[in-house]
């Protein structure tokens, strides 16, 4: 079997040259971190003379300063990524920021044109207790937005709406770039959730009250004192009707503005009972106890809804936050806590306003039988009659249901000195009788005509001379009856116009005379000349 020569190494001088040289590569890759921790610290050592290094990531340049670990280095540029960006570049936010809000300001002066307002306040549910920190807001800035909505061309109100929405988009974009400058721009933060917020209710889109709700609160994460920062989360959830939660952060903002009252008392004041009151917010105080109330009503919690409105008029700013509370209690007790009637009774009177008379007229009787007290059932029965009589021509329906609830209310003395719609009630009955008389009269059904008139003049209305006017005529042929009739008539004249006060007088002087009373005749009769002659003297 052949066996091939071993090759020798030691004699041939060209092997021994190439392994003289893999023997020293190998040896410089063994030492090749130390030759480079080397160089770094020299390089290290160079920055002790004053000069500053730059070395690149992945996440971007590191400057090392003079006498700086690299270590220690690096180690602050990543907590710098995570605490705040430059100045340089804080100042280029907030000029992008500044320019957001010139544009939100454009969009709310344009629309508060399109609704017919003037005034320079923005509105909105929370506005009272938030004040967004303007700085960097010129007032030059301001001044030229008053200046253009004043100097403006009138436009129509497509033209309005759609620059105000358009603007407002652009405050939206803008505050999202100014955000990717910074980010840690809290401020700016709360800027584009009020944007947000803005922009879902004037484009109807519960989107963009979900986009407000994760800015909203990422901001109570990081400002767990910011007690108005949970109220506009309240506000969210309330407009997405989200009510247990909306409830759960307009308490919280009560909570966390009790808590954080103490900080405002200055340092020379004693921490009293008495100075703790006066350094709370109260208009912020009633404005969550408000809608807390509010958010009740929506749960259908009559007594926890009274509750808290009873609370928050004790930090009423104003006599018109105080009537609102005040309203809503109201409200709330219209029918002995029954929310579900009054918001139905408020939704019928809507489509009364609106013209879907059969409907409402359809609502009101069905909503009856669900009242619980008579008072209502009165009311209730009131409008229905009076929808019935005026506008669905079911005069006789009418009048039934009036009688019931005149008869109804008569008989109880106590409703009657507390109901401040009883004189309402009577008022109605009585021209409902009063013109269903003239109907009949003008049909020639003269009994019942005359049934119409007695029964509308038995009412203490507010036109009940008109009445008597009317029964005088019917009974000319009984001058002693005309008379009387006539003489009551004008006894509430102020209840007749010119003309009936002229048939009332005549009336009463051919009644007169032909009893043979002339010189009673003659008084009467030149108190009807001289009416006459003065109506025609104005003519």
């Amino acid at each position: 079997m052949h066996r091939e020569k071993p090759q020798n190494i030691i004699s041939n001088p060209l092997s021994r040259q190439r392994r003289g040289f893999y023997s020293l590569w190998g040896n410089f890759q063994q030492c090749l971190p130390l030759i480079l921790f080397a160089l770094i610290t020299l390089l290290l050592c160079s920055c002790g003379g004053g000069k500053k290094m730059v070395v690149k990531t992945k996440e971007g340049k590191v400057e090392i300063p003079a006498g700086v670990d690299t270590s220690v280095a690096f180690a602050s540029n990543r907590m710098a990524r995570q605490l705040f960006v430059e100045h340089q570049q804080q100042v280029a936010a907030r000029r992008i920021a500044d320019s957001a809000r010139v544009r939100f300001e454009r969009s709310e002066k344009l629309w508060r044109l399109l609704a017919g307002k003037t005034d320079s306040v923005t509105v909105d549910t929370v506005a009272a207790i938030e004040k967004f920190n303007e700085a960097g807001r010129s007032l030059q800035q301001v001044r030229e937005l008053d200046k253009q909505a004043a100097t403006a061309a009138p436009l129509d109100a497509a033209a309005l709406r759609k620059e105000s929405l358009s603007a407002l988009e652009k405050a939206r974009g803008t505050f999202e770039i100014s955000l990717q400058l910074n980010p840690f721009d809290n401020n700016t933060k709360l800027w584009l959730a009020r944007t947000y917020q803005l922009m879902a209710k004037r484009f109807l889109d519960e989107q963009n009250y979900v986009k407000a709700i994760g800015i909203l609160e990422h901001l109570t994460r990081l400002q767990h004192d910011q007690h108005a920062l949970y109220a506009r989360l309240g506000d969210c959830y309330s407009a997405l009707k989200k009510y247990p939660v909306a409830l759960q952060y307009f308490q919280k903002a009560e909570t966390v503005l009790r808590a954080t009252t103490v900080f405002n008392i200055a340092p020379n004041q004693e921490m009293t009972a008495a100075n703790v009151a006066a350094a709370t917010d109260s208009a912020a105080m009633f404005l969550y106890l408000y809608y807390q109330g509010e958010s009740y009503i929506k749960l259908l919690n009559a007594d926890s809804a009274l509750a808290v409105l009873q609370r928050a008029k004790n930090f009423s700013p104003s006599p018109e936050s105080r009537a609102a509370a005040d309203n809503n209690i109201k409200w709330i007790n219209w029918d002995d806590g029954n929310i579900l009637a009054s918001e139905k009774r408020d939704t019928l009177l809507s489509q009364i306003d609106a013209g879907k008379h059969a409907d409402a007229a359809k609502g009101l009787r069905k909503l009856l039988p669900d009242l619980r007290t008579s008072r209502t059932r009165r009311e209730i029965g009131w409008r229905l009659a009076t929808l019935e009589f005026n506008h669905l021509q079911r005069e006789e329906d009418a009048l039934r249901t009036m009688q019931t609830v005149v008869q109804a209310h008569g008989r109880d003395s106590l409703a009657v000195a507390a109901d401040t719609l009883y004189q309402r009630y009577i008022d109605s009955y009585g021209a409902m009788c009063f013109n269903q008389g003239q109907k009949m009269l003008a049909a020639k059904k003269f009994t019942t005509a005359l049934t119409y008139f007695n029964q509308s003049a038995t009412l203490d209305w507010n036109y009940r001379a008109k009445s008597y006017l009317e029964l005088g005529r019917l009974a000319v042929n009984d001058p002693p009856r005309a008379e009387t009739l006539a003489k009551q008539a004008l006894k509430l004249v102020k209840q007749l116009e010119a003309r009936e006060e002229l048939a009332a007088l005549d009336l009463l002087t051919n009644s007169l005379k032909r009893q043979g009373k002339f010189d009673e005749a003659r008084q009467y009769f030149e108190r009807y000349r001289k009416m006459a002659q003065g109506q025609r003297a104005s003519n």
